[in-house]
């Protein structure tokens, strides 16, 4: 009977392992990834948001602040905008910022730029885990805007830190920005009070896992795609049947 060396066995193998391996990696490269922040501020009466006054654009996510790991993402109220008048002692911005304080609305978000070409589809889906911010709300959002920005065609967001799933078509006719991320809405905080409270969102979540009904539900924890554990296993056969030849 003709028998089959340990290394051409390997090389029949290695083709397909390469392959799974690479379906692995395009599944993490996909993710969703954070790369930029844009804030509105309004004129804050009687703890209601009252005349919009300016937006603008941090490249600094820790501004917002967020910070994710991940499929984790850490989402808190701000006290960057007092806090950077405290540390330059600007008596007027400590006045307006940390001692009159504004309503602001926190956006983070990834930005993706879709070719024209074959339509598909943008899908953002997650839950939100259990909040400790008394006077903020957080939520998940996509928008669908121009290629340059000019327009809004399509957006959506999820209700108050809940679970989200959230999908457009997008027609291919044209190239467009596609935005997937989250808004943290409510007044900003001085730090010197100290912790205004946080919320994490679990990008891929089915369930709240800080609930702990998640810990007995293997969906309320984000997981690989069912093709990728398949695919992992197939990964798992074959090298166990090379040490076997």
């Amino acid at each position: 009977m003709k028998t089959t060396s340990q290394n051409t066995l390997w090389r029949r193998l290695a083709g397909p392992v390469l392959v799974t391996a690479s379906m692995l990696v395009s599944s993490a490269l996909s993710a969703t990834t954070l790369n930029g922040a844009y804030w509105n501020w309004f004129e804050l009466v009687g703890g209601s948001p009252g005349a919009y006054v300016s937006g603008g654009v941090w490249a600094e996510l820790s501004k917002a602040p967020a910070s994710q790991t991940g499929d984790r993402v850490s989402l808190a109220v701000n006290t960057s905008l007092c806090q950077d008048n405290l540390t330059s002692g600007d008596a007027g911005g400590i006045t307006y910022w940390c001692d009159d304080k504004k309503w602001v609305e926190m956006l983070t978000y990834e930005t993706v730029l879709v070719p024209a070409g074959d339509p598909s589809v943008a899908t953002f889906s997650g839950c939100f885990g259990d909040s400790d911010m008394p006077d903020n709300t957080a939520k998940a959002f996509v928008k669908i805007l121009a290629e340059d920005y000019s327009a809004t065609y399509a957006e959506e967001f999820s209700a108050d830190s809940a679970c989200w799933d959230i999908s457009f078509d997008i027609l291919g006719d044209a190239a467009v920005q596609v935005q997937k991320g989250f808004q943290v809405l409510g007044p900003n905080a001085d730090p010197r009070d100290g912790d205004a409270g946080a919320i994490v969102a679990y990008i891929g979540a089915t369930q709240n896992p800080d609930s702990s009904s998640a810990v007995t539900d293997p969906t309320g924890i984000p997981v690989l795609p069912f093709w990728a554990l398949f695919g992992l296993a197939g990964l798992i056969g074959l090298m166990g049947l090379r040490r076997k030849a």
